[in-house]
């Protein structure tokens, strides 16, 4: 005997029985979902949801980077965002924030990097919209040219942009006026400002050195690492002696104890001689927030880090 399959229904308060060899009904489903030159198919599948969503932070900017999806009928990517969470600290309330279609318009702001190093392709987006000092979460889509969307990425991004900048300090000895650094308010003052002085600097006996201003304030040196890959400030390592010794292209990491909150700073050595000194200073105002990294011109290096910067 063929295999059978035995479908019940009920009509008109009678039942009927309906026996299909197992072939037929095969054939019979065949027929129902697939497609052929005489039909017109309707694509309901979306696009793999994005992954690799990272960010990079920047002085009123964040560098969003995210791995390119590799359908053949992949039509575009939505960016969205937040600045709210719940009571578990989960983003919600998520806003369209970008939608950018392939392939790749002269769009500002967004570039794509097709990785010639033969890893994926990945797209960055810079968010210029953003506020210092204030947390923004994101997440990507992708969506096909059916219109057919996926899930947000599950590895959403969270990011803290910060201010930046350049100051030229005058050693001590040469013009105290100007021989320090305040990183709140961004600009130089007075060596012997012990409210708002963070660091100051100096020539001692030849070597050219600097301080940290306080007991509450704390330096450490960090070799010769560029300024855009010191990118969070560590644990541990912080100099007894409360000072370093200023060496042309060394970053210099700081830990500071601002009334009841405890911000990080860091340096960078452009040039320095006798009488003056050169830096490049990032300042992280967001109480406990170590994340101290700027972008580099260009396109940025892969990140790995999902939630968060790096």
């Amino acid at each position: 005997m063929r295999n059978q399959i035995v479908i019940g229904f009920k009509r008109a308060g009678s039942r009927a029985w309906l026996l299909l060899p197992l072939v037929g009904l095969v054939l019979l489903t065949m027929g129902l979902g697939g497609c052929d030159s005489t039909d017109t198919c309707v694509d309901l599948v979306p696009p793999a949801i994005p992954d690799g969503v990272s960010t990079i932070t920047g002085d009123g900017e964040i560098w969003l980077i995210w791995n390119a999806n590799r359908e053949a009928d992949l039509a575009g990517y939505r960016v969205y965002s937040t600045t709210k969470v719940n009571a578990a600290y989960e983003p919600v309330d998520w806003q369209l924030l970008l939608e950018v279609g392939t392939p790749y318009p002269n769009f500002p702001d967004v570039y794509y990097e097709p990785d010639e190093q033969g890893g994926r392709p990945y797209l960055v987006f810079i968010d210029r919209s953003v506020e210092n000092s204030r947390d923004y979460y994101y997440a990507v889509t992708a969506f096909d040219v059916m219109g057919n969307e996926s899930r947000m990425s599950t590895d959403y991004a969270v990011d803290t942009p910060r201010p930046e900048g350049e100051v030229t300090l005058s050693s001590a000895a040469a013009d105290s006026s100007h021989a320090a650094f305040d990183f709140s308010e961004g600009e130089p003052t007075h060596a012997g400002d012990l409210v708002t002085a963070d660091v100051i600097y100096d020539v001692v006996d030849g070597l050219p050195l600097l301080f940290a201003q306080t007991p509450w304030v704390e330096i450490q040196d960090y070799g010769y690492v560029d300024f855009d890959v010191a990118s969070w400030a560590p644990e541990f390592g912080w100099a007894t002696a409360g000072w370093v010794e200023a060496i042309e292209g060394h970053s210099y990491f700081l830990q500071i104890v601002d009334g009841e909150s405890l911000n990080y700073a860091k340096l960078f050595v452009e040039s320095v001689s006798a009488t003056q000194i050169v830096l490049r200073w990032a300042y992280q105002p967001v109480d406990s927030l170590p994340e101290l990294k700027l972008p580099s011109a260009g396109l940025p290096p892969r990140v790995s880090r999902g939630e968060g910067s790096s």
